[in-house]
């Protein structure tokens, strides 16, 4: 029997970097990044033993957005996870790779979506536990590798213009009375 608590745990420290960087190369295609780099150092103290963990992460996740003829939108997206650490557990790289395909009808009132996610089978967990006499290793492969066809419809009318020299203020009435 493992029981895992945050009693054990004396310190976490953690530094991060992130920057998102949209790109549009053409106005028929769009990159959207997502680059986090961080840094978890965790220490612990139970009083017998004093381990310490660190671990340096790179997570990365891009969308690219592809605008092709009869107005159907392509899209490829994935993200990558270095090795990385949640508290004392050391977890494997892992990713994974999706593609959509979106189409609109009856004037963008309507729209059917394609979906598959995780296409290679790639989104699996690794998770190593090292302390002491005690060696854990787990694995899991998510239910990740889904096909899905959706569909919306927006009952919206359009929307109303709303000029700023057409719209009343909340006080105009007090401001007929002072006046």
């Amino acid at each position: 029997t493992v029981i895992s608590t945050y009693q054990n745990l004396s310190d976490e420290d953690y530094y991060f970097l992130s920057a998102s960087i949209p790109i549009n190369l053409t106005d028929w295609w769009k990159i959207n990044t997502y680059l986090n780099l961080y840094n978890n150092k965790v220490i612990v103290n139970n009083g017998i033993n004093k381990n310490e963990y660190s671990q340096s992460t790179l997570f990365f996740y891009g969308n690219n957005t592809f605008s092709i003829p009869k107005n159907i939108t392509i899209e490829l997206s994935g993200y990558y996870q270095s090795k990385s650490l949640f508290n004392i557990y050391e977890s494997s790289p892992m990713g994974a790779i999706n593609l959509s395909l979106k189409k609109p009808f009856f004037k963008d009132k309507l729209y059917l979506t394609l979906n598959f996610n995780d296409i290679f089978l790639t989104q699996k967990s690794k998770t190593f536990y090292n302390v002491g006499d005690l060696k854990r290793v787990t694995s899991s492969i998510f239910t990740s590798r889904t096909i899905k066809l959706s569909w919306s419809y927006s009952f919206n009318q359009g929307k109303k213009d709303t000029s700023p020299y057409d719209r009343e203020d909340a006080n105009e009435d007090e401001k007929e009375r002072i006046d």
